[in-house]
């Protein structure tokens, strides 16, 4: 416990000293900088002179130190446990539904950038594929299990294993239970009424679809 206290003690020595230095260099002066501990972590707070040539500079450092998430959302598929939405709704993130698939989430991050109107921050569908970030357009293994190795960790320091932090989820948030029905329709006399039924279906679309109302039509 003391040698990793020692160790984060002197990785944020390091951090405000480059903090600090990149500050002189961008023009701040009588630089004052406060470690303030909070329940839920430490905050650092910056106090200086600035001339008002060197802010834009400062506002960009800002943005990279502490990027602004506006509009979040998260993007899952049509078959994805509604576990999904019940965590957006408590966390004030906006929840969007696409079509089986990762390749549409990945247009979800194409149409966010295009049109900036959400700031996508995660997507995941049935089969356990996710991604956090906009660096891809797919399913990213190797994130996925670095997320759970620093949600591991987190959760070891509150006494708490991944087990413990799922049946959490479990209490808050409801259990949730999937099911498949299938309906084949074999041979001609099969093709003829899948053919029919669709065909009805284009023509007068159904304006509710159980409980639900109708979100969209292809």
């Amino acid at each position: 416990m003391k040698k990793r206290m020692h160790m984060a003690r002197r990785r944020m020595n390091h951090i405000i000293s480059e903090l600090n230095h990149a500050l002189l260099l961008a023009g701040c002066r009588e630089i004052v900088l406060r470690l303030i501990r909070e329940e839920a972590g430490l905050r650092l707070t910056i106090e200086a002179a600035v001339a008002p040539e060197a802010l834009p500079g400062i506002e960009r450092m800002a943005s990279l130190l502490q990027p602004a998430v506006r509009n979040p959302a998260l993007v899952e598929t049509i078959v994805t446990t509604d576990m999904a939405k019940a965590l957006a709704a408590d966390y004030g993130v906006a929840l969007l539904e696409v079509l089986t698939g990762f390749k549409y989430i990945g247009r979800q991050i194409r149409r966010f950038e295009e049109e900036g109107s959400f700031h996508y921050v995660f997507g995941l569908e049935e089969s356990y594929g996710c991604l956090a970030g906009t660096y891809a357009r797919d399913k990213d293994a190797c994130v996925a299990v670095m997320l759970l190795c620093e949600a591991a960790a987190y959760y070891k320091t509150k006494g708490k294993t991944l087990w413990d932090a799922m049946t959490d989820m479990y209490e808050k948030y409801g259990y949730y239970k999937e099911g498949l029905a299938t309906l084949t329709l074999k041979g001609i006399d099969g093709a003829k009424q899948i053919q029919d039924r669709m065909s009805r279906a284009r023509s007068c679309p159904p304006q509710a679809l159980g409980a639900k109302g109708r979100i969209f039509c292809l």
